[in-house]
């Protein structure tokens, strides 16, 4: 998605610098060592490079975040010099708590069964699901260890709390400069 949108900016003469985090796509070091603040200070040193680089026009360089990039560039966008704009691409919605999706859930499971006539919705299954899921992020947010484990997969406790405690719209609300959210 970005690179397309890369292709079509290059084509209208705008310079394009397209990046990876450290660890990510083509970029070396470790993914899992970053956090939130690693992860600002990464499209500070672009920003940087960007301002240096001779046909760069130095306060008015866009910032385009694709899912989790778009709440990084929104975010580092917030008072960094020379960023004029943003764009956010399927930016994630802050974590929630799972209990009211699973509310939800539970309506509309019970209204198709109600519509077919088939009886009540025992809901046990994701009554345990969501109990389960408020103790793991509870868990999480409240733990010291360096580690953490999502599905089986181990994870550095520290980045994974920084995107659990996510502020999704007091950042879009605190952003300084104009921005498009695409969803």
């Amino acid at each position: 998605l970005i690179s397309a949108y890369g292709s079509r900016l290059r084509e209208s003469g705008f310079v394009m610098m397209s990046y990876d985090p450290p660890g990510q796509g083509k970029s070396q070091g470790d993914m899992l060592a970053l956090n939130d603040a690693k992860r600002l200070r990464s499209i500070q040193d672009a920003i940087a490079y960007l301002k240096n680089y001779p046909s760069v026009m130095k306060d008015a360089i866009t910032l385009i975040g694709y899912k989790g990039g778009g709440y990084l560039a929104i975010e580092a966008a917030r008072g960094a010099e020379g960023v004029s704009s943003c764009a956010a691409l399927l930016m994630p919605a802050q974590p929630e708590k799972p209990e009211p999706s699973l509310k939800r859930m539970r309506s509309k499971i019970q209204g198709i069964l109600k519509a077919e006539s088939l009886g009540s919705f025992d809901d046990t299954y994701i009554s345990t699901v969501t109990r389960l899921l408020d103790d793991h992020i509870s868990g999480i947010l409240g733990s010291n260890n360096p580690l953490s484990y999502f599905m089986g997969t181990k994870l550095p406790a520290e980045a994974y709390r920084d995107i659990l405690g996510r502020k999704t719209y007091q950042t879009l609300f605190a952003v300084n400069t104009p921005f498009l959210l695409v969803f």
